[in-house]
């Protein structure tokens, strides 16, 4: 689905205002963990801000798509591995200020690994770090990317 400017009008104190935002549709980011305790990571490149950033897998929600089943196919393209012992932690809306967009944060253990099953124009090398090697990447500005951030804090709370 592409992204579209939707607008409301309302009154406030007194005054008819228009407001605009993006609708996009929902996302799902997944902290996920192998067996030793690493968190498995993605790194890519991201053309908006023409960089590349080390971020969980994550990746949107299809209309009607259940938000556990999106998170599943979600690992299973990016890093190749299925998950076990599924938990939504939490959802949230990253800017509400300009979106409606609604992310679900769900954390799983990495159960089995096959071949990646990247889209088009995709290229995502796999990483792991323990949760520490993760905290300190945050510190020292290697993590920037926002829905990984708040998961990594989530979970070490």
């Amino acid at each position: 689905m592409a992204k579209e400017i939707w607008s409301r009008e309302e009154v406030v104190r007194g005054k008819k205002i228009i407001f605009s935002w993006l609708h996009s549709k929902d996302a799902v980011v997944i902290l996920a963990k192998r067996a030793d305790n690493k968190i498995a990571f993605v790194q890519q490149r991201r053309p908006a801000i023409d960089k590349i950033l080390l971020e969980l897998p994550a990746g949107g929600i299809e209309k009607g798509e259940d938000p556990l089943l999106a998170a599943q196919r979600e690992l299973k393209e990016e890093t190749g591995w299925t998950g076990s012992d599924w938990m939504l932690l939490t959802s949230y809306f990253p800017s509400p200020g300009i979106t409606d967009e609604k992310m679900y944060v769900f954390s799983c253990k990495l159960k089995d690994q096959a071949d990646q099953e990247l889209d088009e124009g995709e290229e995502i090398d796999v990483l792991y770090f323990t949760p520490e090697e993760a905290l300190n990447m945050i510190k020292r500005k290697e993590i920037i990317d926002g829905k990984t951030i708040i998961a990594l804090l989530l979970s070490s709370l």
